[in-house]
């Protein structure tokens, strides 16, 4: 009986958060609308997106 609860509460679950698995490329070139980025609490967010997808860093040394 336990198993039946458990199983309909994840049912529940991901109805909430729209269609699974969720599939994104990130080669458009810009940002989705899906996509939030986080504001990091010190420095700033280097996230871009280009055509061969999403760089998450500067190509830089140290």
């Amino acid at each position: 009986m336990l198993l039946i609860i458990l199983g309909s509460c994840s049912a529940i679950e991901a109805q909430l958060y729209g269609s699974f698995p969720y599939s994104e490329n990130f080669t458009s070139g810009s940002q989705p609308s899906e996509i939030t980025l986080m504001t990091p609490q010190t420095g700033t967010n280097s996230t871009t997106f280009t055509t061969n997808g999403m760089r998450l860093t500067s190509a830089v040394n140290n």
